[in-house]
């Protein structure tokens, strides 16, 4: 094989540490591996070399090309003796050697000195399921017992940080834990933490989280003061454009004098936010462009005095901030003693079963290797060490390897612009720290950038994007850029499509799915060069990445198969939307309770039980007619539950479908009484055996894949059971644990093989494809994490917001401001290294398709270069194109000319507009839903989603009932309690109900120490859609300027300026009601202390006719409020308002 320059100097380096920088499709694989085989002709078994890679699939990939090599040489007459019997030697060794992923490797360390660990000789590894299982019920087991102990200052973090009845804080257990599992010593780790938590005044004023908030107001400033400078550069020479622009320059000096003196410590927040804009003005007949300049100027403000300055300003306040750690570090503590209690009974659970999970092998193995025997043991062993993909080894991984490594022949391989796995401890800054000590003389580093996987056309486009939009810790500078490999004349334009119109959500992602397949056909028509050779596309050529598959990949499968375009997408963390999953799920849902009308319908049109959908539809129509006979004291119009339903069918007769139901029931009773006597696991095996249940899923379309879920499934069952006493109720509740927190038991398949992939980015690293689409490249980066209360920082240790027990209120700290900006700027980075692998997968064409529900919006961000940080890779990519040639076409189109010159740039590019509403035509959602209902038939497995909707309704009794709302009961009527119908099941008309509720979540989740504008209130809303807070469609129904108007009134002023407030507070008063006495329960909207008083506030979203109005119908009902606000507090109620929100008047009572 022949090697260029670069790979041949790997390939022979001699001595000492070596750093390969290997750009994407460089060939690195082969390099390690030539390098391997060369080292065993020259003599060194391979038994003395440890190669560590990232997956176990590397791991034999790099055998396999090692084994083929040595066999090559040990033929290869042209070779000394010596090393062709090297090369026969290194193939006998090769099984056994030390080729494998770090796990493997501590594995191997911990069976050989298991003593030095004080481990089990038997010990198995926990896989993800069953040690997720232990580590939750530990946690909630820690967590008992710290409230039983009532430790004051854990009560308070509990208070705090535990959410609702303490719900929150499994999760935030087990996130820490997972975050301090990374450290090489936790106990260390957590000991420095608290121990910042004591900083003086001075100390804070100097420290990094207070650098951290400087450095990030210095880079606003020099962005606000390069908007100035570009806006008086568009002047004309006027005089009153000199006056003009003079002003404007004046200002960009005095942003880009802050933006060096705020990190040098010249200039504070407090000056910056002192700093006044002079007015602006011109003449009244300017010729100027005003309006453009205005703009301009507002965009600077608002970059170096945005709403947040105030509060950062406060946060440098040094005797402040040490007041609030010293509040928060009693709360740490009683937080860190619980993470050190769950250590303890989750290490002893592990103990008692014989396991360690993935953490545990690298910690015993490192505590192994502290000991300077072994350490010395494994210098002995090992000469050489290789490490690939060194860009995504973490802190604990390097301490591993640290111990053996000084002095050997190290050889680390990867890419830092590739560094993609944060979320498994990632970091970057190891390899980039490598380099900068191998430039200091600490080793050596060697690039590798000849790409010999993409068309030379491509690689133009990839290295202009890159090195106009890479910044921060990985910038891409000329030994960055892929040099091609191939010779290719040719010149394939790098296509940008994007979707305009009024498309989001499942529509945008079916329109993008149906443009992909419309692309996919038409290439499908003409030949493809792929080499030397020319040839038809096959539609395994063809891939579609996407970000994230969870809820994506299944609609493009299916809009594509509906397309004719067959499609495979192997969908890691994808497990619980296969529909043989669901239904199995459901079923068990329905053995531990049965009133479950969703779970009863997806059991019952999965076949089980013998019912058709025209029997399902029988049993609702005659329902009502069997209740009246066995109620005739009923309400005409008073429907009921499914299940009662079935019920009815099941003691009506003797005809067929009776039969059916009562069937049914008697195995559901039948099913009941065997989960009481059997284990979880073998109840979950007779379930399956008993409705013939893997017999039916074998048998469906894709019916081997889907048995191996169902066998997945069972597995999880023994893996929960064997960490956790609790039953099939525990093995319900932790699954839909799983499911609220975003997690996945596994991966399920979709398709086969002949097929279009679809597959995640991080899916598709290492790999490549002749052609490639990357698709919902609009997709928001998710910031959900930067909204915690409570983040984690290897630099910072726990850094959290002040809470204060006695006021029930929480404020920004300065540990908890520079965590997030930090994880703000990591986010951003690594969102860029995505787009970097993304766009580096193909070798002949590349596609890169987006959604602008908004173009002239979205376009207006595009086209501003100094606009605030991408929130998309559409968006990166689109700006960093804005001034090209090519793209003026669909800006003009957007109505949003780009008035900079066309700049020079590599690569030929193309961009195309596609309205949505084209894609999305009405006979293309009709076919597709026939298709896609056939094959539904066909499987008998079908979402039982469009037929619940029909069916869901359920209203209680109209009678009196001891309990009732304060709201129906002062309306004069009783409660109406009524199930809210599933998101599925909610309709395209939303009424006052389903929009008041949306109103009430935002109002109950407003962040109230901050400005809160529009803007503000529309990302809150987003926020509570992504965490499954609101559903999409309420959302979007919210009446988010009613809001904004409550806020900017003095009561919303004077609620967001008192020391306590409370939201949504439930509450119970017994009352005399018609000679009755009823408990009378109630929510109480908002409250807040006022001058050593209660002011209570109840918000309504439905329109009066007047003011008056309103406080004649609301009266009765808030001095109910008034009632049971004082009886609960003993504090009065000064004043009463109700705030009727569409009128924007807060009515006093």
């Amino acid at each position: 094989m022949d090697y260029n320059p670069q790979q041949l100097a790997a390939i022979q380096h001699e001595g000492g540490t070596l750093l390969l920088s290997a750009g994407a499709g460089s060939g690195k694989t082969a390099v390690l591996a030539a390098r391997i085989a060369r080292l065993v002709l020259k003599g060194v078994p391979v038994e003395r070399m440890l190669v560590v890679t990232f997956t176990n699939a590397a791991a034999a990939e790099m055998k396999r090309r090692v084994r083929l090599r040595l066999a090559e040489a040990a033929e290869d007459a042209s070779l000394p003796p010596a090393e062709r019997q090297n090369a026969r030697a290194g193939l006998l060794a090769l099984p056994s050697a030390s080729v494998c992923t770090l796990h493997s490797f501590c594995t191997s360390i911990l069976r050989r000195h298991f003593a030095a660990c004080n481990l089990d000789p038997g010990f198995r590894a926990a896989d993800d399921f069953e040690a997720g299982a232990l580590a939750a019920a530990s946690a909630e087991e820690a967590i008992a017992a710290s409230v039983v102990e009532g430790d004051e200052g854990f009560l308070a973090f509990y208070d705090g940080f535990g959410g609702r009845n303490g719900r929150a804080l499994p999760g935030l257990l087990l996130s820490a834990w997972n975050f301090l599992t990374t450290r090489t010593d936790i106990d260390a780790f957590l000991d420095d933490a608290l121990r910042r938590f004591d900083a003086s005044p001075s100390e804070l004023s100097s420290s990094p989280a207070a650098m951290t908030i400087l450095r990030h107001y210095a880079r606003r400033c020099t962005q606000a003061a390069d908007i100035l400078r570009a806006a008086a550069g568009d002047l004309p020479m006027t005089d009153e454009g000199m006056a003009v622009r003079e002003l404007l320059l004046s200002d960009a000096d005095a942003m880009a004098a802050f933006a060096g003196a705020l990190p040098a410590g010249r200039a504070t927040l407090d000056d910056l936010a002192a700093y006044q804009f002079p007015r602006l003005a011109f003449r009244r007949n300017s010729i100027l462009p005003k309006e453009r300049v205005k703009e301009a100027r507002n965009r600077a403000k608002a970059l170096a005095k945005p709403d947040s300055l105030a509060v950062d300003a406060r946060l440098s306040d040094g005797e402040w901030q040490a007041r609030l750690l010293a509040m928060q570090k009693p709360q740490a503590k009683g937080f860190f003693d619980l993470i050190r209690r769950f250590r303890a009974i989750y290490s002893a659970r592990k103990e008692e079963r014989g396991l360690v999970d993935f953490s545990d092998m690298e910690h015993l193995a490192l505590k192994a290797l502290s000991d300077p025997e072994i350490a010395a043991e494994y210098r002995r062993r090992f000469t050489h060490i290789f490490i690939d993909e060194y860009q995504d080894s973490s802190e604990i991984q390097e301490a591993i390897i640290g111990t053996f490594a000084e002095g050997k022949d190290v050889f680390l391989v990867g890419d830092v612009k590739q560094s993609i796995y944060s979320f498994r401890a990632a970091k970057p800054e190891l390899f980039l720290d490598r380099a900068r000590r191998a430039k200091l003389g600490d080793g050596r580093v060697l690039p590798l950038n000849v790409n010999y996987r993409t068309s030379p056309s491509l690689l133009r486009c990839v290295n202009d994007l890159f090195s106009r939009a890479m910044r921060g810790n990985v910038r891409y500078g000329e030994e960055d850029a892929l040099h091609p490999g191939r010779q290719d004349a040719g010149d394939v334009p790098l296509h940008v499509r994007v979707i305009c119109g009024q498309a989001e959500g499942a529509d945008a992602v079916e329109a993008e799915a149906r443009l992909a397949a419309r692309l996919i056909k038409e290439r499908m028509q003409s030949p493809i060069t792929i080499g030397e050779k020319t040839r038809m596309p096959a539609f395994e050529d063809f891939c579609i990445l996407l970000r994230t598959v969870s809820g994506t990949a299944e609609v493009f499968c299916q809009v594509l198969a509906s397309e004719g375009v067959p499609a495979f997408a192997d969908l890691t963390g994808g497990y619980f939307d296969a529909i043989e999953v669901q239904v199995l799920f459901n079923l068990l849902r329905l053995v531990d309770d049965r009133r479950q009308d969703v779970a009863l319908l997806s059991v019952l049109r999965a076949g089980i039980g013998g019912f058709a959908d025209s029997d399902l539809a029988q049993i609702r129509i005659h329902a009502k007619k069997r209740w009246r006979d066995r109620e005739p004291d009923a309400v005409d119009d008073e429907p009921i539950s499914y299940y009662d339903a079935l019920a009815l069918c099941a003691a009506e007769g003797e005809d067929a479908l009776s039969q059916k139901c009562a069937a049914f029931l008697a195995f559901l009773d039948e099913a009941r009484e065997e989960s009481r006597i059997l284990p979880l696991s073998r109840f979950c095996e007779w379930i399956v055996r008993r409705t013939a249940y893997d017999d039916a899923v074998s048998v469906l379309p894709g019916g081997e894949t889907r048995l191996a879920n169902v066998r997945r499934f069972l597995d999880q069952a023994r893996a929960y059971e064997a960490g956790s006493p609790r039953g099939l109720p525990g093995f319900i509740s932790h699954l839909d644990g799983a499911l609220a927190a975003g997690k996945d038991l596994g991966s399920s398949t979709v398709g086969g093989a002949g097929c279009v992939r679809v597959m995640s980015v991080h899916r598709s690293k290492g790999l490549e494809f002749p052609i490639v689409f990357f698709c919902c490249a609009n997709r928001q980066y998710n910031a959900m994490e930067t909204r915690s209360p409570l983040l984690w920082s290897a630099r910072g240790g726990l850094c959290m917001r002040a809470y204060s027990p006695e006021e029930r209120a929480s404020c920004e700290t300065l540990y908890h401001r520079a965590a997030v900006r930090e994880l703000e700027d990591a986010m951003r980075e690594e969102e860029l290294r995505v787009l970097y692998v993304a766009l580096t997968r193909a070798k002949e064409e590349l596609t890169v398709i987006g959604t602008a529900k908004d173009l002239e919006k979205e376009a207006r961000s595009w086209a501003d270069e100094n606009g605030g940080p991408e929130k998309s890779h559409l968006e990166v990519l689109m700006r960093a194109a804005a001034d090209f040639a090519e793209a003026a076409e669909l800006f003009a189109q957007a109505g949003v000319p780009v008035l900079r010159p066309h700049a020079p740039h590599e690569g030929s590019w193309a961009f195309h507009l596609h309205p949505a509403e084209e894609l999305l035509a009405e006979e293309a959602q009709r076919e597709s839903r026939e298709r896609f209902e056939r094959w539904a038939a066909e499987a008998a497995l079908a979402d039982p989603s469009a037929f619940a909707a029909k069916l869901w309704r359920f209203e209680a009794g109209k009678t009196l009932p001891a309990k009732v709302a304060a709201t129906a009961l002062l309306a004069q009527k009783a409660a109406s309690d009524y199930s809210r119908a599933p998101r599925f099941a909610q309709g395209e008309r939303l009424t006052p109900i389903q929009k008041g509720v949306a109103v009430h979540l935002l109002l109950r989740h407003v962040e109230l120490d901050r400005e809160i504008t529009e803007e503000y209130l529309h990302n809150r809303l987003k926020e509570l859609v992504a965490r499954e807070m609101l559903p999409e469609n309420l959302a979007q129904a919210a009446d988010v300027p009613a809001v904004a108007r409550f806020f900017a009134s003095e009561l919303g002023r004077r609620m967001q300026r008192a020391r306590q407030v409370l939201r949504e507070q439930p509450f119970s008063l017994l009352q005399e009601i018609g000679g009755r006495k009823v408990i009378v329960q109630g929510m109480i909207d908002a409250c807040f202390i006022e001058n050593g008083a209660w002011v209570l506030v109840d918000y309504k979203t439905d329109r009066a006719a007047s003011p008056e109005q309103a406080a004649q119908e609301h009266a009765a009902q808030l001095s109910v409020y008034s009632r049971a606000l004082e009886e609960a507090t003993g504090i009065p109620v000064a004043e009463k308002y109700v705030a009727l929100l569409q009128l924007g008047a807060n009515v006093r009572l």
